[in-house]
């Protein structure tokens, strides 16, 4: 009789339920989100106690701000002056390691506790919100969002990887519980307005959520235009985001939203088809496939406009995307509210029994196979081909080389003066600053000494400071070059680790200290400190090399 329900568009589960009892306590909803709970939060602890691995970049970037954020290392000057200033003046600003720094001040400093405070402070109540979702626009709900938890694998292997952009996904999901409404509510002003603070607030959150703020209100002023809805709506939207940006924010919007961002990223744009093999990488074509064929058919033959609006917004947001730069793992963030509303409403009309099993087949395929062994690409550009289904390994990760990286950084720690600053010529997935950064937190070890390594220019397009190339005490050069962008957009690592292998131009300020040499995954590694200020003869020479 249940699963008869499940396909009746007129009843479902919960209905029944009520039917045979109206009084009936919320037992069975809290058991249901306790095991759903207890699964994300088991899986994180072994994913994560079974790594052997070194974290670095956009998946330990927050990580490092929330353990600095819970020392106090922002203190000085005003803490939250500092957090405000950050939005306009940092890549990465203070705003999304606020919540993790809370958890880091309480649970301590270390990777699990870390992810633990993703998994529960965004991730589970992402699927608490996907089943309130889940019980307006379809049906079933305990099963539909069950069903949209594992046919989109990725955002629980992105919340294990660290990746504080997660908490973005529960913005996405209350604009979109907010603007599907009933139409008693659909007049209700206070909605509008609130999806703009959200939108702003996305943006603030991780900057490139102004991707998907821009195609939401383009869906809505689609929505106007194709089906006669009411205008103010999204005018109200506008209002609000305009308002609360150029009153609050407007250096944020003047220094970081309104960037060329397109020339800024160049080295990070690499073909359509990488894009495309990224993406279905992580959703498979099959899914985007079936959710596309099923819009089409419940537009036709249920009415059921509202897809029209979800495909709007992530065909706007892919083209502004691809626009300025390839994803990342993490902007996949852009798409998942949406391809969990399509699934939802994809749910709520079937009928047909080969359709639920269909369905639950590819959620229960897709969650699977992400367990399965198989090799994994090092980089984005070793994606040979598009795949049917997620093909990602939500396997732990073992790197082999972390006893010598280990060894490399208490070497340096010894060596460096206090006081002395150290940089890191390397920008590869082998070896750069933030592996030696993160090495000890994210074995378990120690750490001897922090906060003595500094960034060095590493990507043409988006450094063009080279002031710290020239100013740092100490460098760790690693030859060959390590890059990790497309040929010709790091030439400054390039060029740079040519002068120091021929002591030539700006390394003649510097000496090398023979005793740090080592040789990791055939990378020689040696160590340089300066001596003397530079020559700006030498600076000159060496940046004739660059601006060819």
């Amino acid at each position: 009789m249940k699963f008869r329900a499940i396909l009746n568009d007129k009843y479902d589960l919960e209905e029944i339920a009520q039917r045979k009892q109206s009084a009936r306590p919320h037992h069975k909803t809290l058991i249901y989100f306790a095991v759903v709970w207890a699964v994300l939060n088991i899986l994180a602890i072994i994913y994560i106690t079974k790594n052997n691995y070194i974290y670095f970049w956009d998946d330990s970037t927050y990580w490092d701000i929330a353990r600095k954020i819970a020392s106090g290392a922002f203190s000085e000057g005003g803490f939250w002056h500092n957090v405000y200033n950050s939005v306009a003046e940092q890549d990465y600003n203070y705003i999304a390691g606020l919540p993790s720094a809370l958890i880091v001040k309480i649970f301590g400093e270390s990777r699990l506790a870390y992810v633990l405070g993703l998994v529960n402070l965004y991730l589970v109540t992402s699927f608490a919100l996907v089943y309130v979702l889940a019980k307006k626009v379809s049906k079933a709900p305990k099963i539909a969002a069950v069903i949209s938890l594992m046919i989109c694998p990725s955002m629980v292997f992105l919340t294990f990887n660290g990746f504080v952009d997660i908490g973005g996904l529960l913005g996405c999901l209350v604009c979109f519980n907010l603007y599907f409404v009933k139409d008693k509510d659909d007049d209700a002003i206070w909605r509008y307005a609130v999806i703009g603070v959200l939108l702003v607030a996305l943006m603030l959150w991780r900057r490139w959520y102004a991707f998907f703020s821009v195609s939401f209100i383009t869906a809505m002023l689609a929505d106007c235009v194709l089906f006669k809805k009411k205008w103010y709506k999204p005018i109200v939207t506008i209002a609000v985001v305009g308002l609360i940006l150029v009153v609050f924010f407007r250096d944020f919007l003047v220094y970081k939203l309104m960037k060329d961002y397109g020339n800024l990223y160049s080295g990070y744009k690499f073909s359509v088809g990488t894009d495309l093999k990224l993406i279905t990488r992580y959703f498979g074509i099959i899914f985007v496939g079936v959710l596309a064929v099923s819009s089409v058919v419940m537009a036709v033959k249920k009415k059921e406009t509202r897809t029209l609006f979800i495909w709007v917004q992530m065909i706007v947001c892919l083209f502004m995307f691809l626009s300025t730069q390839t994803h990342g793992q993490q902007h996949l963030l852009l798409y998942i509210p949406s391809l969990i509303m399509l699934t939802l409403i994809s749910i709520r009309h079937i009928t047909k029994e080969w359709a639920l099993v269909g369905i639950s087949l590819l959620a229960l395929v897709h969650s699977v196979n992400v367990y399965i062994p198989r090799t994994q690409p090092h980089n984005i550009q070793e994606i040979k081909h598009m795949a049917l289904i997620p093909n990602f390994s939500m396997l732990p990760v073992s790197r082999d080389d972390t006893d010598e990286i280990l060894a490399l950084k208490k070497k340096i720690d010894t060596t460096v003066y206090d006081g002395d600053t150290l940089g890191v010529l390397a920008s590869s997935f082998t070896l750069n600053e933030d592996i030696l950064i993160n090495a000890e937190p994210s074995l378990g070890v120690k750490s001897i000494r922090d906060n003595y390594i500094v960034s060095l220019p590493q990507v043409d397009s988006r450094d063009r400071d080279l002031t710290p190339l020239y100013t740092v005490n100490y460098v760790l050069v690693a030859s060959p070059a390590q890059t990790h962008l497309a040929e010709g957009s790091q030439t400054v690592v390039e060029e740079a680790v040519n002068s120091f292998m021929n002591y030539a131009d700006i390394a003649t300020a510097y000496e090398e200290v023979p005793e740090c040499e080592t040789v990791i995954d055939g990378i020689t590694i040696k160590l340089f400190h300066r001596v003397r200020d530079e020559h700006q003869a030498d600076i000159k020479t060496f940046e004739a090399r660059l601006y060819k």
